[in-house]
């Protein structure tokens, strides 16, 4: 054999080799996720089934805003999870402008799907209050997002993870370049309120929440509210109530991705993150999107719900549980169908259509009176007295 055979002989063996040993190893196909999970997706949020320590299963809500393990808001579902507690509590906080204290397990088992992450962190809040009135646990984040490429799609309601080195680019959409601090995702984003000017603006992504856009209203912002708002209470988190004005703004743009007429809180409390706003699910929704947060990178593909109009509410109320469990009206929206049918602040709902509603049951009734002339009826009580009226809802903004 000449010398020229010899080589071309090596390189075809060598070649087999390589072959041979990639299929015997099972190394991931480019593309091909390592891991779906299924997800239901409640609320514009997205809620994924976790085992803890082989004990019990929670609801956790998938959150980009989470760092390594898991949070639960609900004492109660930490009951028979066999947590190994630290001696101290730990201060928590989130969106308000308040701080709330929770225990502190470590060296926890998780199971999400057919995965499974040890040696994990449980957060558990100590006391019950309106987080623990809802429909969801907990969340889970930066356990998921900081091992795997993180596809979300609500459309089909499916979580794909990837190996990060695995993800191809040209079908995953369009990327945009990620900064990761403390476990976050920000992007850069030009924002036009009013329709003149184009502001480079520094954005959190935030799948925890369902608002779209929220804005901080700080003084010396390039950029002023409308004229034109809503003000008020309008929801909470681990700090409490916040509180903003939302009123319609020109455009949001990532990347090549341009949004018209969005309803934007512009937040006039503390800021929940770093940085001059927040983007949640009611915006990230209408995309299939993919975080890699170890290449500094998120992807964006607009899927079937991007020609939806962005809706605000539509009956003009805050609800908020008491320790009984009762619906106190925390807040009612001046110029609003509440406000024309007479429910004050202070006032305690007790029916809707006719059926007893919890905090929970509330949540899903609003979120999902988001169409102008819908009728519902409300009960409600005020110093012993009760009342009741047909409210139908009209777009307030």
């Amino acid at each position: 054999m000449n010398k020229k055979s010899f080589f071309q002989y090596c390189l075809i063996l060598f070649a087999l080799l390589a072959g041979f040993l990639s299929a015997a190893s099972g190394q991931t196909k480019v593309n091909e996720p390592v891991h779906q999970i299924p997800f239901e997706y409640e609320l514009d949020k997205v809620v994924v089934p976790v085992e803890v320590n082989g004990k019990r299963t929670v609801r956790l809500i998938l959150d980009t805003g989470m760092p390594e393990g898991i949070f639960l808001m609900k004492p109660k579902s930490a009951d028979g999870m066999e947590l190994n507690y630290v001696a101290a509590n730990v201060m928590l906080r989130g969106a308000g402008s308040g701080t709330a204290s929770a225990r502190m397990a470590m060296g926890a088992d998780l199971k999400l799907g057919g995965l499974g992450f040890t040696d994990q962190r449980v957060i558990v809040m100590n006391d019950e209050g309106p987080l623990s009135q809802t429909d969801w646990d907990g969340a889970i984040g930066a356990s998921i997002f900081n091992q795997f490429a993180v596809e979300i799609d609500v459309e089909n309601q499916v979580i794909k993870l990837y190996s990060p080195d695995k993800l191809d680019p040209a079908q995953a959409g369009e990327e945009l370049q990620l900064t990761v601090t403390r476990t976050k995702p920000y992007v850069s984003a030009l924002v036009n309120v009013d329709g003149k000017k184009d502001v480079l603006l520094k954005i959190v992504i935030d799948t925890g929440a369902n608002a779209g856009l929220m804005l901080s209203a700080k003084e010396g912002a390039e950029f002023a509210v409308p004229e034109k708002t809503i003000e008020g209470t309008f929801g909470g988190g681990v700090g409490g109530d916040h509180s903003g004005k939302y009123a319609r703004i020109s455009k949001l743009s990532l990347g090549k991705q341009e949004m018209n007429n969005l309803v934007t809180m512009f937040n006039t409390g503390p800021m929940p993150v770093e940085g001059d706003g927040l983007i949640g699910m009611g915006i990230m929704k209408r995309f299939l999107v993919t975080f890699d947060y170890s290449n500094k990178r998120m992807f964006l593909k607009p899927n079937g719900r991007i020609g939806e109009p962005f809706e605000f509410d539509m009956i003009g109320l805050y609800l908020k549980p008491g320790d009984d469990g009762k619906l106190s009206v925390q807040d009612v929206f001046a110029g609003s169908p509440a406000e024309a049918a007479g429910i004050r602040k202070g006032d305690t709902v007790t029916t809707v259509d006719g059926k007893e509603v919890d905090f929970a049951k509330w949540l899903a009734i609003s979120g999902s009176i988001r169409v102008p002339g819908k009728t519902i009826k409300i009960s409600w009580t005020r110093d012993g007295k009760a009342f009741t009226a047909d409210i139908v809802s009209k777009r307030m903004i």
